[in-house]
């Protein structure tokens, strides 16, 4: 689980270190839990950079409506 900072307004951002390693870059897949408004906007989750000790995830909004809003990210890591 993860509540990225606000990066610029249209985009949020974390770095994710996994508790232990992979032997190579796992499957990454991310999904938000909730925002902290009653009206969430469009969104989307992206996980970039995946290596075999972490990713970057991220909650981006094509309109700009994620500047006051916190969200929750669940994600998990498929791989061995």
């Amino acid at each position: 689980m993860a509540t990225p900072p606000n990066a610029n307004g249209y985009i949020r951002m974390q770095d994710i270190v996994f508790k232990k390693a992979f032997s190579n870059p796992p499957i990454v897949i991310g999904s938000v839990r909730k925002g902290s408004e009653s009206r969430d906007p469009w969104i989307t989750v992206g996980t970039y950079k995946v290596t075999t000790s972490g990713f970057i995830i991220s909650v981006q909004s094509p309109n700009g409506d994620i500047g006051s809003t916190q969200y929750t990210v669940d994600w998990i890591a498929i791989g061995n």
